[in-house]
């Protein structure tokens, strides 16, 4: 390349962009476009390459939206994974979109991944699909088309309690579904009561779904209790759940501690209102084998409750690697507590994160770093008290 551009007689055709794919973009398997490179004209530039990731931001107008399908269209075969960014999905377009995906006659069809953020898709375009959206109709009839995702992320899309039983038929037509990703829309309990018999159904018949992130749903501990009671009853249950974000209080704990005795490896419970109460039902209820891998339990002030909880989960969760336990208004005492936990067992543990907790610092108690794994040490805090930025839980 640099012998070409320090030429003096460079040609103009290879300043181009066109002209540079031309030699690199049977390498391209990932890009990222923009809206205003959603023309034909880069359509035909690509027409060659083997793309297997797209990722759309800002797609808006008519125009732009012919730009990807003729994209979606020229690529359909080989696409593993799709994803739109603050986008316009009206029905139309989302009839567009499916129709350049499902290709007439296509047996190489194997979309694994469609993540959609942030754009709203409006009109109720989910509770229509089955009945007036024929491009999706025969997809999801097809044995070829949403059978090969393993991944679905709606996040941020404003989608509705009552947009929730329509999204579930749809994700019956998906058996091999391993990730769901539902944060930041504003479901609420009733959302979760459609979705509880489709994840009933899912796990019971061995479907592969393994993960579940509803963060930021505007449940209350009703829902959330009825949603741990059906997974704690499954005989193979989520590997990861999150259900951060939603303001549940501590009465969510003695269910949330029973959840814990299932073979759950990875779980999110951050700033759901926990408080000392709840931290204290957990470490008096806390099953003897816990099969964690990692735990989120930030922004929960917790208190010293915190650190009974957590110095009875290193004890009993023999494979625990890492704990986030930010933000929970631990008092000094706290790294004692703990210290003590971690000398009476070989855990795996090789991260504690309690930065944000404005009481610990490592100069009140030096011992923390007594405590290492692969050279590295495993409590995260303070080098000073109040060194970090106090925790505000008001809105």
């Amino acid at each position: 390349m640099s012998s070409v551009y320090l030429s003096e007689n460079i040609s103009q055709q290879y300043s181009r962009l066109s002209y540079q794919w031309t030699i690199l973009g049977s390498y391209a398997r990932c890009l990222r476009f923009q809206n205003v490179l959603c023309t034909a004209e880069v359509c035909d530039m690509l027409q060659h390459s083997r793309l297997e990731i797209l990722v759309f931001v800002r797609i808006i107008s008519e125009h732009e939206v012919n730009g990807v399908c003729l994209l979606l269209s020229c690529h359909a075969k080989t696409l593993l994974s799709l994803e739109f960014i603050h986008c316009q999905l009206y029905p139309a377009v989302m009839d567009k979109v499916c129709t350049s995906l499902c290709q007439p006659g296509s047996q190489n069809y194997k979309i694994q991944s469609i993540s959609i953020k942030s754009s709203p898709i409006s009109e109720s375009w989910f509770s229509t699909v089955d009945r007036s959206s024929t491009s999706l109709s025969s997809a999801l009839k097809s044995n070829t088309s949403l059978n090969s995702l393993t991944v679905l992320n709606l996040k941020g899309n404003n989608l509705q309690e009552g947009d929730m039983e329509d999204v579930c038929k749809i994700l019956a037509k998906m058996s091999s579904l391993i990730s769901l990703d539902i944060s930041d829309n504003p479901i609420t309990d009733e959302g979760i009561r459609y979705l509880i018999p489709f994840l009933e159904l899912a796990l019971q018949r061995g479907n592969p779904l393994r993960r579940l992130r509803a963060e930021n749903c505007d449940l209350s501990s009703f829902g959330v209790t009825k949603l741990l009671d059906c997974l704690a009853s499954i005989n193979k249950p989520l590997d990861m759940l999150s259900i951060a974000d939603n303001h549940l209080g501590s009465s969510v704990a003695a269910t949330l501690v029973k959840f814990l005795g299932s073979h759950v490896r990875e779980l999110n419970v951050e700033d759901i209102g926990l408080g000392p109460i709840g931290f204290q039902i957990l470490e008096e209820a806390l099953p003897r084998k816990v099969k964690l891998f990692h735990i989120n339990i930030s922004k929960n002030r917790g208190g010293i409750g915190t650190a009974h909880f957590i110095s009875r989960l290193i004890l009993q969760a023999p494979n625990l690697v890492s704990v986030d336990a930010g933000s929970n208004l631990l008092p000094p005492e706290s790294l004692e507590v703990i210290c003590n936990a971690l000398k009476q067992t070989t855990c795996n543990l090789t991260r504690l994160d309690l930065m944000g907790n404005l009481q610990l610092s490592s100069d009140i108690f030096p011992a923390v770093f007594e405590f290492k794994k692969r050279g590295k040490p495993i409590l995260l805090v303070p080098l000073q008290q109040g060194s970090c930025a106090p925790y505000d839980a008001d809105p």
